[in-house]
């Protein structure tokens, strides 16, 4: 399909930010939904980020580019062939990161929960650099609610270990402002 709109990155380059309530309902929901979709069937994206965004004549977003998508078994094992999916600017630290020389094989929806949470943060902010990410920064923002402020720091954090880290796209969406309910 063709959108005239563009993607999610040519929005950014011309207005800067959306705001909260703009990109939860027009941009999170529907990329949500999609991924949501693709987790139930043991599927990861793999390269959420903004030029992969498409925005449709109403101005929702359409996850697109599942050029490095992979398939996972019940054991957290890739199923395709072919390379290590490991996208560019959104692609987890959990995975890019981490020591297990057996990471490229190893799969979970919280990668691409970690990407949602960074184009969030990119959306409500205007900076790339999630790796370098400071809660302390994010909390001086006063145009985010404490709600949104959470939800992203707790998917940011570089650790599978605390409890409160959303797992799946839901319990991430769940926590925004308006999303408690979301299916």
């Amino acid at each position: 399909d063709y959108y005239p709109k563009g993607t999610l990155a040519d929005e950014l380059e011309e207005r800067g930010t959306i705001g909260e309530e703009e990109a939860i309902r027009r941009i999170m929901i529907p990329l949500a939904r999609a991924i949501k979709t693709m987790h139930d069937e043991r599927w990861l994206h793999l390269d959420i980020k903004a030029a992969n965004v498409l925005i449709d004549e109403d101005g929702y977003a359409v996850l697109g580019d599942l050029g490095i998508a992979q398939h996972y078994d019940e054991n957290d094992k890739k199923t395709t062939k072919g390379a290590c999916g490991l996208g560019s600017e959104g692609a987890s630290l959990r995975q890019k990161d981490s020591e297990d020389e057996d990471y490229c094989n190893t799969y979970h929806p919280e990668q691409d929960v970690y990407s949602l949470a960074a184009l969030y943060y990119l959306m409500l902010t205007g900076k790339t650099n999630h790796r370098r990410f400071n809660a302390s920064d994010l909390n001086r923002c006063k145009n985010i609610s404490d709600e949104s402020k959470q939800a992203i720091i707790l998917a940011l954090k570089n650790t599978r270990t605390l409890e409160t880290t959303p797992t799946s796209v839901l319990d991430f969406m769940r926590m925004l402002p308006g999303c408690h309910d979301l299916e």
